[in-house]
């Protein structure tokens, strides 16, 4: 007599010949899935996909990526997980080519059945999936269709990475370069706000209001946050030449639009937040407001099925900053040079023996 947890773990009573029917199908078909976990890089935010089996605990980097990945796994951390697994099951998939003013390339979509659960698109924030592979093709899962659970077979579809795609998928460390920006925008002096630590003098904390990159923020993100969008269209510059100085370092200023939406921010927060963002810009100086009539707009999202109105509220900012560009190679070389000081006039001069040239740095 089977057990009462083997008796759970049956299929229900459309589940045998449904199964039967898969496996007539897929042929003992079998998809290799390999498992990735999330980072995000520290300085803007951007997310990258890792391949588990590279990730140290003992690293930084990989310490917060496992630790995220264990929380999302609830009870049974989920970094505990096979690196890789074989699923058996049905793969379809149509390819067609595309062409546009930037790249030829061809999208596969990619329609997946099996009798195990591969991603749980349900989970909260998750911070790893599998990503299978098959005949050349590399996928992901967008979406689960019509499960039904006497039938227990899974429906994934999704479509396969493309090459541009693809290079947010790290296979080895030396290709994750956590200490550079990818984007070329205001955005990192928004995520770098510590709305928990005004400047002296300052408005009241903001700490309830974590703000993510648009487009990034975690899967079901819980109420308050908010996403910073910055319209590409909308940035200028403000000077017609970047100025490079001494060191090759690139200096131009150049303005941005930006939108933080607010979700879950009443207004006494939102208004904090306005008060603390005006106050931290003429406090530390990285980027200064043009627009003076910046205020808090609420904005409607519905959700007929319940009739009510998510508490959104939006703010635009016309800001100008410093677009930058700091030539590492040089510091590094600089700073690992032998430097003598010469004394001179009022100045003093250190001079840099870099090997290849003399790099003189007034002081």
């Amino acid at each position: 007599m089977p057990s009462a947890a083997e008796t759970l773990q049956q299929p229900g009573i459309l589940g045998a010949p449904a199964r039967e029917g898969l496996e007539t199908l897929d042929q003992n078909q079998q998809v290799t899935f390999t498992k990735y976990l999330r980072v995000v890089l520290p300085l803007d935010g951007f997310v990258f996909w890792v391949r588990s089996s590279i990730l140290s605990p003992s690293s930084q980097i990989g310490a917060a990526a496992i630790a995220a990945a264990n929380i999302a796994g609830g009870d049974v951390p989920a970094y505990s997980a096979a690196d890789t697994m074989v699923v058996q099951g049905s793969l379809h998939y149509g390819t067609r080519a595309q062409q546009t003013e930037e790249a030829n390339y061809t999208l596969s979509s990619v329609t997946f059945t099996s009798e195990t659960e591969v991603n749980d698109l349900r989970a909260v924030s998750p911070s790893l999936i599998y990503v299978g592979e098959f005949e050349g093709l590399r996928f992901t899962f967008s979406e689960r269709r019509e499960f039904y659970k006497q039938a227990d077979l899974y429906h994934y579809t999704g479509t396969a990475l493309t090459a541009v795609m693809a290079a947010q998928f790290i296979e080895s460390p030396e290709t994750l370069d956590t200490g550079s920006l990818v984007v070329s925008n205001s955005l990192p002096l928004w995520l770098a706000m510590d709305l928990t630590n005004p400047p002296p003098g300052g408005p009241p904390p903001a700490s309830a209001l974590p703000l993510f990159p648009a487009y990034l923020v975690p899967v079901n993100q819980p109420p308050p946050y908010g996403a910073v969008y910055i319209n590409p269209r909308t940035q200028t510059a403000m000077q017609p030449t970047p100025y490079l100085d001494i060191l090759n370092t690139h200096y131009q200023l150049v303005s941005d639009e930006v939108e933080v939406t607010l979700y879950g921010a009443r207004n006494n927060l939102a208004i904090d937040f306005l008060d603390y963002v005006n106050y931290v810009s003429y406090f530390n100086a990285d980027f200064g407001i043009m627009d003076a009539a910046t205020i808090v707009h609420d904005e409607h999202l519905t959700q007929p099925e319940t009739q009510t109105l998510a508490q959104k509220k939006k703010l635009t900012f016309r800001i100008n900053y410093y677009q930058t560009r700091v030539r590492d190679v040089v510091r590094q070389l600089i700073s690992e040079a032998f430097v003598t000081q010469n004394f001179g006039g009022n100045r003093d001069i250190l001079i840099a023996d870099v090997g290849l040239a003399d790099v003189a740095i007034a002081g």
